[in-house]
């Protein structure tokens, strides 16, 4: 499965969550900044040569290990009620990509993240 095609299913299943109304509204409205207008951080925005993608971090052994061939320009935490847990939003950038973390990363997770980051930058090897 590309990730394209794992991005669509990922996305479906979070709009066939039964939230209520007001919490579907707020997703939306929360995710179409963040990609040019769009109804949610899935839709590709071609209009600003940037497309956003979610996928569930166990899809892949970690971060580190995640190689678009691009350096990681930034991660970036947000706490929002209306993504599922362990869910990023990876942007692809002129000179490298972000990876947005959503919804309740454990602070223990966010931790090892900065760690496993401080190691690739001092040249250390991944222990995974």
């Amino acid at each position: 499965m590309s990730l394209y095609d794992l991005a669509l299913v990922h996305r479906e299943a979070v709009e066939n969550l039964r939230n209520i109304s007001f919490v579907q509204n707020y997703e939306k409205w929360v995710a179409a900044p963040l990609n040019g207008g769009g109804l949610n951080v899935m839709t590709p925005a071609p209009l600003k040569k940037n497309d956003g993608w979610m996928f569930l971090n166990q899809v892949v052994a970690g971060i580190e290990q995640f190689n678009l061939g691009e350096e990681l320009l930034g991660f970036w935490e947000y706490l929002l009620p209306v993504y599922p847990d362990h869910t990023f939003a990876l942007n692809k950038l002129r000179g490298g990509y972000v990876l947005d973390g959503f919804s309740g990363i454990r602070p223990t997770r966010m931790a090892s993240i900065e760690k496993a980051l401080k190691g690739i930058r001092e040249g250390q090897p991944l222990v995974l």
